[in-house]
């Protein structure tokens, strides 16, 4: 007897299911994680270096 087939609720969507929901999930958060990374890169490039390491920063940030 397979004691762990009652560990999965039968609403369950399975793996792809649950895997497709934490995608989704995690977009948001991790948009804006780049975003703000992006932001504080361009922010001390700005603050503490020249021209040319900004150019730079926002060259990666466009890769």
């Amino acid at each position: 007897m397979n004691v762990f087939r009652f560990a999965r609720p039968p609403e369950s969507q399975g793996e792809s299911g649950i895997r497709d929901r934490a995608r989704a999930l995690a977009f948001r958060p991790g948009g804006l994680a780049a975003v703000l990374a992006g932001d504080f890169l361009i922010w001390t490039r700005v603050d503490r270096g020249n021209s040319r390491s900004l150019a730079t920063v926002v060259l990666a940030l466009a890769a």
